[in-house]
């Protein structure tokens, strides 16, 4: 196994997110419009060389029982999470993400996958992202301050090692979406807008380590 393109290379100018459950289509058609995909990527490499073009395809532990004998060690379906926060868990079967150094690549990417198949799966999410000023959040606040910046590094936190065999270079992805309140957040001065930073800092600690 060797890692998907997007997995490791910071952060693209453009992106768009995919969730799926799979409805009607079968296991087997998924697999043909997955072809499909990676065949148009390709070919856009091909005719825009320099539009840092990247993919992942990501499936969910119960469907990769129907697509794989092997089951890498703790890859299981989180849970919600009830406290002083909720955490609540809308679990897909397929998650998608393209990335480009150009929008509409991403689009063509996105419209690639979907082609024909729109009407027989259920889109949990299709989210187009992009680099917001210097990588900031859209509060206004640098995004990502502790994320490695070299690749020896993200290789460390982001792939599997070599005791996991087969699976080895790998990854696990969980993927939150956070909404943001921006008019009350912006009613706040600058030191309450860092409390609540701190704040949520604190609590994504705490969920790491539990």
């Amino acid at each position: 196994m060797t890692a998907q393109s997007v997995i490791l290379p910071l952060p693209s100018d453009h992106a768009r997110f995919i969730v799926i459950r799979l409805g009607q289509l079968t296991v087997e058609q998924l697999k043909q419009q997955l072809n499909h995909l990676i065949n148009t990527r390709d070919r856009l490499i091909t005719q825009h060389a320099n539009a840092e073009i990247k993919t992942a395809i990501v499936f969910s532990p119960t469907l990769w029982q129907q697509l794989h004998s092997q089951i890498p060690e703790n890859f299981h379906q989180l849970e919600p999470i009830q406290g002083a926060f909720e955490m609540p868990v809308d679990a897909g079967d397929v998650l998608i993400h393209v990335a480009s150094s150009k929008a509409d690549i991403c689009f063509v990417l996105s419209q690639a996958f979907f082609h024909g198949i729109r009407e027989q799966v259920e889109v949990l999410e299709e989210r187009t992202c992009f680099k917001y000023l210097d990588s900031r959040d859209l509060t206004g606040f640098i995004d990502g301050t502790e994320n490695p910046q070299f690749k020896d590094d993200r290789e460390e936190v982001a792939l599997l090692g070599k005791d996991a065999g087969i699976f080895a270079d790998g990854s696990f992805v969980v993927a939150q979406r956070y909404v943001h309140d921006l008019d009350k957040f912006n009613r706040l001065k600058v030191d309450a807008q860092e409390n609540v930073f701190d704040d949520q800092n604190l609590k994504a600690s705490r969920w790491k380590t539990m």
